[in-house]
């Protein structure tokens, strides 16, 4: 059975990328062929872009693999939170309320009648297993999903599970979203330990990537924060290792072609039923039994719930891994590491900031009076004082985190309060001034203005200086953004709740629909000149039978605000969907099939297009800037899924 296992295994990967394991292998010849690459790279440019991610080299030596972590070190105690704290950021929960991260077992997340803690830790935890389906029933090999889902906070860090390179760092606005994927050379075989292969983890839907394509990173460096970017209905990690014979990395085990082929309509009916399932089976592996298999030494946990690592630590002065070829002389920078002992640190922060702009701490390294710009040894731990502050990109720093003699912290999700920072390294505490952080309204004059290298800094959480990652339709605007089918204005905001007009709500439209612009010699309407900015949008709707105007006067009315009901019958016309459906009788309290527009609010309830309270659907509110993403956002997940209706459900973890 193994032979035929290993023969078919042989056979379906030289049908997919045969190729690709003789670029992995490029990867570890000779330095004068790396140049020679660097020489053809004009031709690379134009190879597939998961092949350009895989061929990264480190810019230092590798450390050899010393064994594995854990992902994610700390989680609430599920089982005694408050409805409040399982909203809350990570930063936020009481730390009487983190414990360890649950070990996996298949036996606690089978039992779904047991309801003691640790029964009901796992199974929150660990939603999803690993080849399990989207039923939360812990079984696994009974559908695709190729990974761990781990349920964790907004904010929680994560960790690099062993050491390795960072081989792709990419921030997308659907699927894997924010993500990253390491690679591990070296790495003891998951069905041979006396051999070696090449993994890749993957963390995936994050919000916050605290490193770069070809950094090399050590097991348990703090590498990212946790999010829901990408199609993730709520915070959570989704952990994945693929094995070498993967194509690209995060393996996905099936494609939307695969779901028509098969009928399958949904992304997670896909999942359940296990499509591609044998894919996922060759190409990835169990990621916690393989992190759980590998671990030296045990984690060992303080009454606060704080790790004391135990495992075997990563020596500093590593020699070079052999296979990376690269020629590294020790002795010319042995002057310029330092073990720690004469360094003293310093913790820079202003007296007060206000809630919008970056708040950004400065970590700067002394060796006497002196700067210190060199290496040294061990990890230097950042935490924050003060209440609901909001939560560090960063809690761990090492040298190479170091630009100089400087690291800049970054506070997310700020919020109004006072506290301080303080760093610890080698038993020595450092702690900043005390700072307030002040909350005002939207003011103009004194509000800071927000540019794109503020919003770099402050790691994507927030999207415009008035939208935050917890803002309720953050997920849409940001999508429509990433797309370019909005924007904000000149001083960084968004305004959500501003009215759309009807000449806006056709830009908008057309912009999503990538619909081509059209001219007329002639204008229909009095009301719209040729000097307008939204004279092409508005011939391209009246030419395209999408708008017909007001015809008691030949008007058009771009400055009215676009309502509901408009907006509707503009964006579904507009995107050529028949709405002719049969109903009678009444769709909303407020909305009867006696209505003009009843077939396209008939249409927008049946794809859940429109969210509505208590049953009316209020068909001449008018339509502000966060509705707009929020129903152009259903409609292009629906198309992209291929599903029958928009449900959160959709947004689940790929």
């Amino acid at each position: 059975m193994v032979k035929n296992k290993n023969k078919n295994r042989k056979s379906f990967i030289s049908k997919l990328h045969e190729h690709d394991h003789k670029r992995k292998a490029n990867r570890k010849i000779v330095f004068f062929v790396v140049i020679l690459m660097f020489v053809l790279s004009s031709f690379f440019a134009f190879q597939n872009v998961s092949q350009y991610h895989a061929s990264i080299i480190p810019i230092r030596p590798v450390p050899a693999f010393d064994g594995t972590t854990m992902p994610v070190k700390q989680v609430p105690n599920w089982a005694h939170l408050t409805s409040a704290e399982f909203k809350m950021n990570f930063s936020s929960i009481p730390a009487a309320k983190l414990i360890p991260l649950p070990r996996y077992e298949t036996g606690l997340l089978l039992d779904r009648t047991a309801k003691d803690d640790a029964h009901t830790n796992a199974r929150i935890t660990y939603p999803v297993v690993y080849l399990g389906n989207y039923k939360f029933d812990g079984i696994e090999n009974i559908g695709s999903h190729p990974a761990i889902d781990i349920k964790i906070p907004m904010g929680t860090p994560i960790y690099a599970v062993a050491n390795g390179f960072i081989s792709k760092v990419e921030a997308l606005s659907s699927g894997f979203g924010n993500h990253l994927v390491i690679t591990h050379e070296n790495a003891p075989d998951p069905n041979d330990s006396s051999k070696k292969t090449t993994l890749y983890s993957s963390y995936n839907h994050l919000s916050a990537l605290n490193v770069t394509e070809g950094e090399v990173v050590l097991k348990g460096q703090q590498i990212a924060l946790s999010g829901d970017s990408g199609l993730a209905s709520a915070p959570h990690l989704h952990f994945q290792i693929d094995n070498d014979e993967a194509p690209w990395h995060p393996y996905w085990p099936f494609t939307y072609k695969d779901m028509s082929d098969a009928g399958v309509k949904t992304f997670n009916n896909a999942v359940d039923l296990g499509l591609g399932r044998a894919n996922a089976e060759l190409m990835t592996l169990h990621p916690m039994a393989y992190v759980q298999n590998h671990m030296i030494g045990s984690p060992v946990y303080d009454t606060n719930g704080i790790i004391n690592n135990t495992q075997t630590t990563v020596p500093t002065n590593t020699n070079v891994n052999t296979n990376t070829n690269v020629n590294t002389t020790t002795s010319d920078n042995s002057a310029n590491v330092s073990n720690g002992a004469d360094l003293t640190l310093k913790v820079t922060s202003k007296t007060s900031y206000m809630w919008n702009e970056g708040i950004v701490f400065t970590i700067t390294v002394y060796e006497g009076d002196e700067k210190f710009s060199g290496n040294f040894d061990g990890a230097i731990t950042v935490s924050l004082s003060g209440s609901g502050l909001g939560m560090l990109d960063k809690t761990t720093l090492i040298s190479s985190d170091f630009r100089g003699s400087t690291a800049n912290v970054t506070l997310i999700n700020p919020a109004p309060g006072s506290g301080s920072v303080t760093v610890e390294f080698r038993g020595k505490k450092y702690t900043s001034q005390v700072f307030e952080i002040t909350a005002k309204g939207y003011n103009p004059n004194e509000r800071v203005i927000f540019t794109e290298q503020t919003r770099d800094a402050l790691q994507g959480s927030l999207l415009f200086a008035d939208v935050s990652s917890s803002f309720p339709n953050y997920r849409s605007i940001q999508y429509l953004k990433d797309k370019n089918i909005i924007a904000g204005y000149e001083d960084g905001t968004f305004r959500p709740d501003q009215v759309v007009s009807r000449a806006e709500a056709l830009k908008l439209i057309f912009e999503a629909t990538n619909t081509p612009s059209r001219t007329a010699a002639s204008i229909p309407f009095k009301d719209v000149k040729s000097t307008d900015w939204f004279v092409n949008y508005v011939m391209t709707g009246y030419l395209n039978n999408v708008v017909q105007g007001y015809t008691a006067d030949n008007t058009f009315r771009p400055n009215n605000t676009v309502n509901k009901t408009e907006f509707l019958k503009m964006l579904l016309l507009a995107m050529k969907i028949d709405v002719n459906m049969s109903f009678a009788g009444f769709i909303y309290d407020d909305v009867s099939s006696s209505d003009w527009f009843a077939s396209y609010v008939f249409y927008a309830k049946n794809k859940n297009l429109v969210p509505v309270v208590n049953n009316k659907f209020n068909p001449n509110e008018g339509m502000k800037r966060k509705d707009v993403a929020e129903v152009i956002y259903r409609v292009m997940v629906i198309k992209d899924m291929g599903a029958d209706k928009y449900s959160d459900g959709l947004a689940v973890a790929q």
